[in-house]
């Protein structure tokens, strides 16, 4: 037997017949029989997520992707570069999941040139030499 907890919407799967009979009887208004033949609703399909980092490594801004298997990838901002559409390109083919959001990659791209001048002014912590 499954039952639904109308105050949540939550639903208990395989629940012993008698437990669950208790509970609906005991509690009317909080617990309610699922009906097996009505059809579950789909649930909701899995994309892609963008999101951006900072590398624990070199320090450097990510952008990485989560894809629908769990894997995350990620693109340096000193590999990717300027702001043109080549590089924009180039790392939605690495990434190779879909269209960077433009307000995930103009925020991507600012951090990113922000850390090269932190870099080139000295003033990072991440200094190169």
């Amino acid at each position: 037997m499954d039952i639904t907890v109308v105050s949540t919407g939550r639903t208990f799967r395989r629940i012993d017949d008698g437990v669950g009979f208790l509970l609906m009887e005991a509690f009317p208004e909080s617990f309610k029989r699922v009906d097996p033949r009505q059809q579950q609703p789909a649930p909701a399909p899995v994309v892609p997520g963008f999101f951006i980092s900072k590398s624990p490594y070199t320090g450097a801004w990510l952008l990485n992707c989560r894809r629908v298997s769990g894997e995350v990838v990620g693109v340096s901002g000193e590999v990717v570069g300027y702001n043109d559409g080549a590089k924009r390109k180039q790392a939605t083919n690495t990434l190779g999941a879909g269209e960077i959001p433009d307000a995930l990659w103009e925020q991507f791209v600012a951090a990113s040139e922000l850390e090269r001048q932190k870099v080139a002014s000295g003033s990072s912590p991440n200094t190169r030499r």
